[in-house]
């Protein structure tokens, strides 16, 4: 079977903090023990939000709805489902503070991600510190939108024009495989956060 741990994915960004996206069969199977942690993970009812939720242990009985988790409990893992939105993973290792996002395009933006950093600051994180790695998630060239579509989102925010292309635009192989790209991100069921770690400072006794 090999190692399982060594297909996960990392981003060397968070080098020190536990993380890993799963893919979609160790999703499935829930092998979240893939990610060093030591209690959790903690999951909400993702609703394509932007409600960031700060926790300190799992939920029991019904999930809230939300789409971030925030946490400084050390060992605490948190979790995201995403398919072809966006997994965000964000990290203050000085703070010992670490959050994940489910960010498809109505949560980024409705301000998932500003309210997950509101949420880490309320924990003692400085957003100067902040480390963000964003995970597998759908190629721009693989997600067909309308003219409407197109002028919601850059109306108040021009600059977000450089997210999109034109036909003209798209690589002849992609307008070609498109549907299989497509297929093959929503296959990408990721995981979620690993180990919400204090950091070795923040951890060590005080000077006598």
């Amino acid at each position: 079977m090999g190692d399982a741990a060594a297909e996960v994915i990392r981003s060397a960004a968070l080098a020190g903090v536990a993380h890993g996206f799963l893919n979609a069969g160790q999703s499935d199977a829930r092998r979240f023990e893939l990610v060093s942690h030591r209690f959790g993970p903690v999951e909400v009812k993702q609703v394509h939000s932007a409600a960031a939720l700060i926790v300190d242990a799992p939920f029991t009985g019904d999930l809230p709805e939300a789409d971030a988790l925030v946490t400084a409990t050390p060992g605490l893992a948190l979790a995201i489902r995403t398919a072809d939105c966006a997994p965000v993973l964000l990290a203050d290792r000085t703070a010992g503070v670490v959050a994940a996002a489910h960010a498809g395009w109505r949560g980024a933006v409705s301000g998932v991600l500003e309210a997950t950093v509101v949420a880490m600051a309320q924990l003692g994180a400085t957003p100067a510190n902040i480390i963000a790695a964003v995970g597998p998630t759908i190629a721009r060239y693989s997600y067909e939108v309308d003219e409407a579509f197109r002028a919601r989102l850059v109306h108040g925010a021009p600059d977000n024009a450089r997210f999109f292309a034109s036909l003209d635009e798209v690589p002849i192989h992609c307008v070609t495989q498109g549907l299989g790209t497509i297929l093959r991100a929503r296959h990408l069921v990721l995981l979620a956060f690993g180990e919400a770690k204090a950091s070795a400072v923040a951890a060590a006794p005080a000077a006598p």
